[in-house]
């Protein structure tokens, strides 16, 4: 189950939720197809410009809207970086590029505007690209131009979310040519209540097609739940990328069968309901505010991380290395050196998940809210080889495995990570079939050739 953390709830959302919304509702919107005020050069200033000839395709809430191209003799503003090699854009088949080259993200939230502004922030972008991160989310207003200046220094891009009194226009316009701001947050938890979300398909689309009016460039974010809890489907189109939270690890608001095959069923929920869509996992990496909750173990959190991938992720975000109360890497070491740990892991793997072919091995529908937990099987075929990641979701039984290999292959399973002893190994071939059994929480990755020994 979804459910969002007590510190992340409105704050976020009133710094710029009253100025956009009437913002919204000063211009006259006639649907998707309407053109708006964009920015452009001229005679070296910023101005707002009427750019007709964009017209449906840009802001038809779909991720093609997401780099406009307009038509020949339309100047548009593009911003300038020196240091960085382009936009962050949005492929195909869903997975973010730099330029020319795929970017698998595995970045943290930065809760800022509940207690580490301004200078805490700097430092904090500071510390978290010296661990290996180079993606964060976080709120900032227009005095953090700074915080920018160290982000695009240290190669972190960054989702914004606004936190200026002012609204996120004059974010936008504060900060045109920070061109390490990857994307705008457009909206928290924005399917949450399930019964009363906070934001319709339709009104998320309109801020969306706003922001986009002012910053066609730059990719639109929100974050929410998954099915079955929550209705998702009808929000595909209305951002550039959305976020699934998962935070079910003590979590007591929620009495689940399985922690852990919650987390699983979650993302497989998502990936269904999304198809293609560009998605990020929010996963846990904080402990509730209770007195008895608790932060993921390692193992958790390596489980809570592979369920994502296996279920066809476009990244992670987790949530958080500042969560309003506590600072990961201060709080929780062991953990914080897990995080760091599985973003060397999985850039290892980028390649393999944002080139290869992913092929569910255990066929199975997705689980409920109150399935028990089970034993999930998923492989990448790449180049020359096949990948195969498989988990156990039981937190105390050792379960069996065994799945069918989806093509010929060759030799026997090679351990991805060596010897890493954090990944289990055990797993053995039988011609055509892997069989075995997996502990509590395991996550076993191997390697097999397809190609044939010469």
């Amino acid at each position: 189950m979804s459910v969002v953390y007590c510190s992340r709830v409105s704050v976020r959302q009133m710094g710029y939720l009253s100025v956009v919304v009437a913002y919204v509702c000063g211009l006259l919107l006639t649907g998707c197809g309407a053109t708006y005020p964009v920015l452009a050069k001229v005679e070296g200033a910023l101005q707002p410009t009427k750019l007709s000839a964009i017209k449906s395709n840009v802001f038809a809430c779909s991720n093609s809207m997401a780099h406009p191209e307009p038509s020949e003799g339309v100047q548009v503003y593009i911003p300038y970086v020196a240091n960085a090699p382009g936009y962050m854009t949005i492929r195909t088949d869903g997975f973010l590029t730099i330029g020319e080259e795929p970017f698998f993200p595995f970045g943290l939230y930065h809760t800022s505007w509940a207690g580490r502004v301004h200078e805490d922030l700097r430092q904090d972008v500071g510390a978290v690209s010296d661990a290996g991160f180079s993606f964060l989310h976080a709120a900032m207003d227009t005095r953090d131009g700074a915080v920018l200046e160290l982000a695009d220094y240290k190669g972190v891009w960054l989702f914004v979310a606004n936190n200026d009194v002012r609204g996120l226009e004059a974010m936008i316009k504060q900060f045109p040519q920070q061109f390490i701001i990857a994307g705008w947050l457009l909206s928290d938890d924005f399917n949450s209540p399930p019964d009363n979300p906070q934001m319709s398909p339709e009104e998320l689309c309109e801020r969306h097609r706003l922001v986009k009016s002012l910053d066609p460039y730059r990719l639109t974010y929100a974050s929410g739940g998954a099915p079955p809890a929550y209705e998702l489907a009808p929000y595909r189109d209305a951002v550039d990328v959305i976020g699934i939270q998962s935070y079910p690890i003590s979590n007591k608001s929620m009495r689940y069968q399985s922690e852990l095959e919650q987390n699983y069923s979650q993302f497989c929920h998502a990936r269904q309901a999304l198809a293609d869509k560009t998605l990020l996992a929010n996963t846990q990496a904080f402990r509730w505010p209770d007195e008895s909750a608790r932060y993921p173990t390692p193992a958790e959190e390596r489980n809570l991380t592979y369920a994502a991938l296996m279920n066809g992720v476009n990244g992670i975000l987790a949530y958080a290395y500042y969560d309003g109360n506590h600072i990961l890497s201060q709080s929780d070491p062991v953990l914080w050196e897990e995080m760091i740990q599985l973003n060397v892991d999985v850039q290892q793997l980028k390649q393999v998940l944002v080139n290869g072919d992913r092929i569910e091995l255990i066929t199975e529908p997705c689980s409920t809210l109150f399935n028990e937990a089970t034993v999930h099987a998923t492989a990448w075929q790449w180049q020359d080889e096949l990948y195969i990641a498989a988990l156990n979701t039981h937190d105390s039984q050792t379960l069996p495995i065994q799945f069918e290999l989806p093509m010929l292959t060759y030799g026997d399973l090679q351990p991805v990570f060596g010897a890493d002893a954090r990944y289990e190994q055990g797993l053995v071939r039988e011609e055509s079939r892997i069989t075995g059994q997996i502990s509590p929480q395991a996550v076993h990755l191997y390697r097999l050739s397809t190609k044939p020994v010469q």
